[in-house]
């Protein structure tokens, strides 16, 4: 079963917007990741937990992974229920490094951080209202996913960025990228859901 198939089991259960009526990204995430995986062991970095929607598909889809998800509002992290039943997450909140609404960017220092080493990072911390003439705050937030983790993949790993909200923020986005620009791919996948940002950026660390 893939994890799209597994989220819509019981979609009351993983209401995810991932796999809901604007996004298509499980569908994307199970040709990258590739099925065989859900049994695989792996550190599974999510940023953005919100309310653990995601998250919790995640741990009980990926069997033997262990889940660390990062919000940088701790409300939405005390608002999650039952902790307890999800033994391989971990959840972290990161203070901002400086105020101002979006602008704000998120703490993160590997010297403390218990983890260095990741199989798969995924953004999903970025939905700003569209704004095709300032997009500024989405990519230097986006650039720094890419910037702060490439080279702390495992082999085979990869970083994947959701809500890219408009193709022309992919090479502002790849023009900041310090690593190998290559390794980057843009999938627009607004033919399979036709809603604004229903767009992934991928980095494969092969």
């Amino acid at each position: 079963m893939s994890l799209n198939q597994f989220c819509h089991t019981d979609i009351s259960k993983y209401p995810s917007h991932s796999a809901g009526i604007q996004h298509s990204f499980f569908e994307k995430y199970d040709e990258l990741f590739a099925i065989k995986r859900q049994y695989d062991p792996m550190v599974i970095l999510e940023l953005g937990t919100h309310i653990g929607e995601s998250t919790k598909a995640y741990h009980d889809y990926f069997v033997n992974s262990k889940i660390l998800t990062i919000d940088r509002v701790k409300q939405h992290i005390d608002y999650i229920k039952n902790k307890n039943d999800y033994p391989r997450i971990e959840f972290f909140n990161l203070e901002l490094l400086n105020e101002g609404g979006w602008g704000g960017i998120p703490k993160f220092d590997f010297a403390t951080f218990p983890y260095q080493k990741f199989d798969i990072v995924i953004d999903d911390c970025v939905e700003l209202p569209i704004d095709m003439s300032n997009p500024i705050d989405q990519v230097n937030i986006q650039t720094q996913t890419f910037n702060r983790f490439y080279n702390k993949l495992n082999p085979g790993g990869m970083i994947i960025i959701d809500c890219i909200q408009h193709e022309s923020y992919v090479d502002i986005i790849k023009n900041k990228f310090v690593g190998d620009k290559s390794k980057i791919q843009f999938y627009d996948l607004r033919h399979m859901k036709d809603y604004y940002d229903n767009n992934i950026l991928v980095y494969t660390n092969d």
